[in-house]
C-alpha cells in the first residue's frame, strides 16, 4: 500500500496544473575558463502551497553514473557547498530564487564540467525537472607559423598544438593585397597554404573551433637586388679584409726569418798574454851636448 500511494503521489504531482516551469531542453558548448547562464524559469499557482524547494543537480564525466547535488534552496535558505568540484564557483542569479527565477551561474568552467545539468522545483504538489547539456571545449592554442621552400612554391604551414577538435585552418593576406593569389593551394585540414614564391606579403593564419580561434602572422619577403651602396660596401670591406691579412702574414713571416737567422755576436776586445811588450826607443846623447848643457847652467847662475 505504501508503495501504491507514492506512485500515485508521484502521478498527482506531475499532472497537477499548479507548478510551470519554462521547457530548456538544449545543449550549451563553452569554452574552458569562460562563465556560462543555466537558465530554469518557473511560475507557481494559488493550489501550491508549501515551502518552496529548487534542487540543482549534475550527471559529468567526473561522475557519469551518479547524479551529484551540488545547489540546493529550501526554507529561505541556500546551500552551495555540496559539491567540491563545484565549491565557489556556482551561485543564483536572483537573490530572492522564490520569485520564479532559478537559474545559475557557473564560472572559470574546465572541460571536467562537462555534463548534464538537471534544475528540478518543488513546492507541494507541484515537481517540475529540466536540463541542459553542457559541453566545455578547449579552444585552438595559438598556432605557430613557418614554410617550407620546394623549387618555384613556398608551402606556408599552420599548427595549434592544443584545442578541441575538429580544428580548421584559414589562411589570408594582409592590406595592400586582400585576397589570397590565384594559384593558392589550400587545405584548411593540414593547415597548409602553396603559393608561387613570387607572391610576397604578411599572410595570417587563423585557427577555429566550435568556441574559440587563435591567430599568428608570417612575413614572405622576396630577395632584393644588391644596391650600389651596398656593392661598395663590400667592396671596401674586402680590401680592408685583404691588407690586414696581407699585414698580419708579414709579421709571422718576419718573425720565423728573425727566429731562424739571428744575428752574429761582435768580437771582444782581448789582450793576449803571450803578447811581447812593445819596445822603447833608446836616444843616444853625444858629449858634445852634455857639454852645451854645462855652459849654458853657468851662464845661467851667473846672472
Amino acid at each position: 500500500m505504501d508503495r501504491l500511494a507514492f506512485r500515485l503521489l508521484i502521478i498527482v504531482a506531475l499532472t497537477a496544473r499548479g507548478l510551470e516551469i519554462n521547457p530548456n531542453r538544449k545543449i550549451l558548448e563553452k569554452a574552458e575558463g569562460e562563465n556560462v547562464s543555466l537558465a530554469c524559469h518557473f511560475t507557481l499557482a494559488p493550489e501550491d502551497t508549501g515551502n518552496l524547494e529548487i534542487e540543482w543537480s549534475v550527471k559529468s564525466i567526473r561522475h557519469p553514473l551518479d547524479t551529484a547535488e551540488f545547489l540546493l534552496y529550501t526554507a529561505g535558505h541556500i546551500y552551495d557547498t555540496l559539491y567540491e568540484p563545484l565549491k565557489g564557483r556556482v551561485y543564483f542569479d536572483s537573490e530572492d530564487p522564490e520569485k520564479g527565477n532559478a537559474a545559475i551561474h557557473l564560472l572559470l568552467l574546465t572541460t571536467k564540467d562537462t555534463g548534464v545539468y538537471y534544475c528540478q522545483v518543488k513546492k507541494v504538489v507541484g515537481i517540475r525537472r529540466i536540463y541542459t547539456v553542457l559541453r566545455v571545449l578547449k579552444p585552438p592554442s595559438k598556432p605557430s607559423c613557418n614554410y617550407t621552400e620546394g623549387g618555384q612554391t613556398k608551402v606556408l604551414r599552420c599548427r595549434s598544438q592544443e584545442g578541441a577538435a575538429p580544428i580548421q585552418y584559414h589562411w589570408s593576406r594582409l592590406p595592400p593585397w586582400k585576397l589570397l593569389p590565384k594559384s593558392a593551394l589550400l587545405d584548411k585540414t593540414a593547415g597548409t597554404l602553396t603559393i608561387h614564391e613570387a607572391n610576397e606579403g604578411t599572410y595570417k593564419c587563423t585557427a577555429i573551433n566550435r568556441v574559440g580561434k587563435k591567430e599568428c602572422f608570417l612575413e614572405l619577403n622576396l630577395p632584393r637586388p644588391p644596391s650600389v651602396t651596398m656593392i661598395a660596401g663590400a667592396v671596401t670591406g674586402g680590401l680592408v679584409a685583404i691588407m690586414i691579412i696581407a699585414s698580419i702574414t708579414y709579421l709571422i713571416v718576419r718573425r720565423v726569418w728573425c727566429l731562424r737567422h739571428p744575428p752574429e755576436a761582435e768580437t771582444p776586445n782581448e789582450i793576449l798574454e803571450d803578447a811581447s811588450p812593445p819596445q822603447h826607443t833608446t836616444r843616444s846623447v853625444s858629449p858634445t851636448s852634455h857639454a852645451g848643457a854645462g855652459r849654458l847652467r853657468t851662464i845661467e847662475t851667473s846672472m
